[in-house]
C-alpha cells in the first residue's frame, strides 16, 4: 500500500464515525452519492459533502455510488491538488456493528 492511500485511509478510520452519520442521512435524504472530502492542506479542517450518484463527476466514483451497498457501505472521494482525486468504498468490515439491546 502507498503512502498517500494509507494517510487517506487512517483519515477516513479517524473520522469513521462522523463520516458514517453524514453518509447515512445524505443517502437518506437524497439517495445514492459519495462524500466528497477537500483537499488536506496543513492547518485547515478539510470540507464534507454529499454529492448525488448522477451528479458525481468523476466516472470511477459515479460507478461505485450505483454499486455499492448503502446498507452497510459508504463512497468516500478524497480530492487531491491538480484536479486529482482518489475513491474509496469503506465497508462493513470498517463500520461500527449496531449495539443490541
Amino acid at each position: 500500500m502507498n503512502d498517500e492511500r494509507e494517510r487517506d485511509l487512517a483519515w477516513i478510520k479517524g473520522n469513521l464515525g462522523f463520516l458514517l452519520t453524514q453518509a447515512i442521512a445524505a443517502f437518506q435524504e437524497q439517495g445514492r452519492g459519495a462524500l466528497l472530502i477537500s483537499e488536506f492542506l496543513p492547518g485547515v479542517v478539510p470540507l464534507v459533502r454529499y454529492v448525488r450518484a448522477r451528479d458525481l463527476p468523476r466516472s470511477d466514483a459515479k460507478r461505485m455510488a450505483w454499486l455499492y451497498n448503502p446498507l452497510n457501505q459508504m463512497i468516500v472521494v478524497m480530492l487531491k491538488v491538480g484536479d486529482l482525486a482518489t475513491t474509496y468504498r469503506v465497508g462493513e468490515e470498517s463500520m461500527p456493528k449496531p449495539q443490541s439491546n
